[in-house]
């Protein structure tokens, strides 16, 4: 789970950059701040995210890319519209952005005591 929430976190800064309408859209149906047990809506987007990217065994920098990747693929198969966020993730990320996420990510399993994957 660690990985899919610094993945979401990182999306949510971009938002907060950019507010794209499809990210918006995207991020309501995978946040994992909606129900009781921290756990996304839309299961699916975790289980590819996990299927890509999981175990998330790479550094911190390199998840910015990993995002950019998952967010292409899903722009190619479901139509979404991720152009804005994918410049910031080439562009503007920055290690201290990184380093949020990761700390909300770990605040948000310790709050619903979600094990890590």
């Amino acid at each position: 789970m660690d990985s899919f929430l610094v993945f979401f976190y990182i999306l949510e800064q971009c938002y907060i950059l950019c507010h794209e309408d499809d990210l918006g859209g995207f991020l309501g149906a995978i946040s994992p701040e909606i129900w009781e047990d921290g756990k996304p809506i839309d299961i699916a987007v975790y289980n590819d995210w996990q299927n890509q990217n999981a175990p998330m065994e790479t550094e911190i920098e390199s998840v910015p890319k990993q995002i950019y990747e998952f967010l292409d693929r899903y722009e190619t198969n479901f139509g979404y519209d991720f152009s804005k966020t994918k410049k910031i993730l080439t562009s503007s990320i920055t290690k201290d952005m990184l380093q949020e996420a990761k700390k909300k990510a770990a605040i948000q399993q310790i709050r619903f005591n979600v094990n890590p994957v």
